[in-house]
């Protein structure tokens, strides 16, 4: 049976680490934006290679984020469910061991062997839930980019460029509109002007 002091500062250890993922998470987001302005402004610029080594980079940072958040609500699940048995007094053998391999697998950035521990850990309790709603409103669901790491990253790449060409296309569109609009305000001012003089006169 696991210590609950003991316990309490693995939880509090793990809290903090998940806040340090979370903003390294929020950093690798950012980046991604930035990469995504780059990538357009290339395009704009007619330069396609640099264009897409930038949708490159969006790809990538975004799969990074993704899978940090991803991390983070699943640790957070878990947290809640370990702090809830201690509420209950009714502490999950072996908890504190399973706490401290996630906290130290994170710490070294493992997160695929801290995944993998959450896995035994969530077979042993078997009732826990720790997929959260959060995850459908990050924003980084809602874009076009990638979800996943995917073992073909060019096919997501394309996708973006594409959205990219349509988005440039769209606002080219709005300039022009607003354009003949201004145009046509102009021409109905200056016919409204010379009609006025010739009244006038």
């Amino acid at each position: 049976m696991s210590n609950p002091n003991d316990l309490v500062l693995s939880l509090n250890d793990l809290k903090d680490c998940v806040k340090d993922i979370d903003v390294e998470g929020k950093k690798l987001h950012r980046t991604s934006c930035i990469e995504r302005i780059k990538c357009k402004q290339s395009w704009k610029r007619g330069l396609p290679v640099k264009s897409r080594k930038h949708a490159l980079n969006v790809i990538k940072y975004s799969n990074i984020y993704y899978s940090y958040m991803q991390t983070c609500v699943r640790v957070e699940g878990i947290i809640q469910c370990v702090e809830n048995s201690i509420k209950n007094e009714k502490i999950i053998e072996n908890a504190t061991q399973y706490i401290k391999e996630i906290y130290r697998l994170l710490k070294d950035e493992k997160f695929d062997g801290a995944n993998e521990t959450m896995d035994n850990f969530e077979k042993e309790i078997g009732s826990l839930k720790v997929r959260s709603s959060i995850l459908n409103s990050s924003s980084i669901l809602n874009s076009s980019v990638s979800r996943t790491m995917n073992e073909n990253p060019d096919r997501d790449v394309d996708s973006l460029m594409q959205e990219i060409v349509e988005e440039i296309r769209e606002e080219a569109k709005e300039r022009i509109s607003m354009q003949i609009n201004e145009a046509s305000s102009e021409n109905d001012i200056e016919k409204f002007l010379s009609s006025f003089k010739k009244n006038i006169d």
